[in-house]
């Protein structure tokens, strides 16, 4: 049905939102001039990491509570929480990857959210298939 479409659609956003601010350090030559002040790229990437983790699992805490008490009332919380906060871990690693490959801010975000929109893609055809 339409709820692995609104919940990938939910995703997406905060997913664009994490590509442009990465590239926007990059932009700005900021990573570079700390690593000349001696930072470790682990540490930097680390730093990055853990902020987004705080933020996404804040906002998988709030999707898990109105999913469990408005539309899957018979679920588990802590399992659907546990999805969600998996399910966070990779979108930073896959923001973390786009933020790779691209120079500019806009294209890059532009881009990781269609990319994360058409990894779902065979979701939903499957799905559409077996119905």
């Amino acid at each position: 049905g339409a709820f692995p479409f609104f919940g990938v659609l939910s995703w997406m956003f905060p997913c664009a939102i994490l590509i442009r601010s990465l590239m926007r350090e990059k932009e700005l030559k900021v990573k570079e001039m700390m690593m000349s002040m001696g930072l470790r790229r682990s540490v930097y990437w680390l730093s990055w990491f853990i902020v987004s983790f705080v933020i996404f699992f804040c906002a998988a805490t709030l999707q898990s509570l109105v999913v469990i008490f408005v539309v899957l009332k018979e679920s588990e919380f802590f399992a659907f929480l546990l999805l969600a906060t998996v399910f966070c871990v990779s979108i930073i690693a896959f923001s973390f990857l786009i933020s790779c490959f691209f120079f500019k801010g806009n294209t890059a975000a532009v881009a990781g959210g269609l990319i994360f929109f058409l990894a779902f893609l065979p979701q939903m055809v499957l799905d559409l298939w077996s119905h």
